[in-house]
């Protein structure tokens, strides 16, 4: 059988460095190849000389080919061990026993007294997303090409008599960690209602079944550490990073990720201008504004009462509708009732009387400025109220007494910028989008 990934090279390696399993062996360093090929025995596994759950191939080709010896498998399988590697821009890990429990591995030990488990990658593998996934089938998934490159993949069991038994599918499935920012960088230019997704391609059409040949898998998206990360059962085949079209208002789930773990939470930017998508997604996986905008205008101005909410979300004061109510305007059936009164009662927002809060009106840009001092303050972040940088504005003598020195705090910090010709204009309003963004560059600094 021909593993020629459409022709392009005598692919190789394996990969990956993610350990899945608590094992009961000494802790080891990762094993660093700096080379495009490994091969292992038993006895280095063993001393702990290579750890065959980290292996990191250094080598500059693309492609990438570890072989590991039948009784090496056998030795990691019973110690529970994850085979994983490494490469330039992939990581790949399952678990020893999948292979070594499979049928595949009763059909090499009926065909050789000994063989090896071989993984040939090739992390930089030309794929013809139109060819090998169907117009059809993209249209089916709602999805197009992001990246120029995919992963090609192969898993087999080679006996000492030659023979080969491929292994297409794990009961247990691995974990593939595709790293776009190294080598995909193209895929920074999505459009922003483009979700990040694996696809996985039977480019060689092994599998006789339509429903498996093409396959968006369910993808987890780490927009800070640049990862898709999915579980998948295929081992031979090519995966290929694609863009989900939203269209249907899905969302993109963001989690957890060996490389940077603690993500959680959903984004959908669909509708967001393409300069403010990472941030409006970056308050969606914080929980700070609604990871579903349908039917909200994002260009219009952000109220009061909203941004209020948006502040406490993001500093974490609790909501409390339990606290007396200082606003006569501000009712319990406001859906930001609870989350006002908190940002009240922790002296984060004032009213615009001494006992109306406006919940609807449209918030100043001077209002914002001291929504966020505030916030700093709350938060014990110490900045520069150095009136040096505001005073160069044009306008800077509009600015309200009670608002200069939070203005000032808010240029120096960046949070806020000059609008056309560099001015504050304090009485000016922020749509939806613009306010997100700015609460996006305060969530860095608190």
């Amino acid at each position: 059988m021909s593993f020629g990934f459409g022709g392009k090279r005598g692919l190789l390696c394996l990969l990956a460095a993610v350990m899945l399993f608590t094992v009961a062996v000494p802790a080891m360093a990762a094993t660093v190849v700096k080379d495009d090929s490994i091969l292992v025995n038993k006895t280095q596994v063993e001393s702990g000389k290579i750890d065959i759950s980290d292996i990191k191939m250094t080598g500059s080709d693309s492609e990438k080919f570890v072989m590991i010896e039948k009784g090496a498998m056998q030795y990691a399988a019973q110690k529970g061990l994850n085979v994983g590697v490494t490469t330039n821009n992939t990581h790949i890990s399952l678990p020893a026993a999948a292979i070594v429990n499979s049928d595949e591995w009763t059909k090499a030990a009926n065909a050789s007294t000994t063989y090896n488990f071989v993984i040939e990658l090739d992390d930089d593998f030309g794929l013809n997303l139109s060819q090998d996934l169907s117009q059809a089938a993209q249209a089916k998934l709602g999805c197009t090409k992001v990246s120029p490159d995919g992963v090609g993949i192969k898993m087999y069991l080679r006996g000492g008599n030659n023979s080969y038994t491929y292994i297409y599918s794990i009961d247990q499935d691995m974990t593939v960690i595709y790293d776009y920012i190294i080598g995909y960088r193209n895929a920074n230019s999505r459009a922003p209602q483009k979700s990040m997704a694996l696809a996985w391609a039977d480019v060689e059409r092994d599998f006789d079944s339509t429903k498996v040949t093409n396959v968006l898998l369910d993808s987890k998206v780490d927009l800070q550490a640049q990862t898709v990360e999915v579980r998948t059962p295929y081992t031979c085949g090519a995966y290929v990073l694609v863009s989900k079209n939203n269209a249907d208002n899905t969302k993109t789930v963001f989690g957890s990720t060996p490389a940077a773990p603690g993500l959680s939470g959903e984004a959908n930017t669909k509708g967001v201008a393409a300069w403010a998508a990472a941030n409006v997604a970056m308050m969606q996986e914080a929980a700070v504004v609604p990871s579903d905008l349908s039917g909200k205008n994002l260009n219009a101005p952000i109220t009061r009462a909203e941004f209020a909410a948006y502040i406490v979300r993001l500093v974490k004061v609790s909501g409390d509708n339990t606290v007396a109510n200082p606003f006569t305007d501000v009712k319990k059936d406001n859906p930001y009732y609870a989350e006002i009164l908190a940002a009240a009662n922790a002296g984060l927002v004032a009213g615009r009387t001494a006992d109306t809060f406006a919940p609807n009106a449209s918030i100043t840009r001077q209002e914002m400025a001291v929504m966020f001092a505030r916030a700093l303050a709350h938060s014990n972040v110490v900045c520069s109220m150095d009136m040096g940088q505001l005073n160069t504005m044009p306008d800077a003598a509009k600015v309200a007494d009670w608002a200069k020195g939070s203005a000032a705090i808010c240029v120096n910090a960046g949070l806020i910028a000059g609008r056309d010709g560099g001015a504050f204009a304090p009485l000016a309003t922020t749509t939806w989008t613009e306010a997100v963004v700015m609460l996006s560059r305060l969530s860095t600094m608190i």
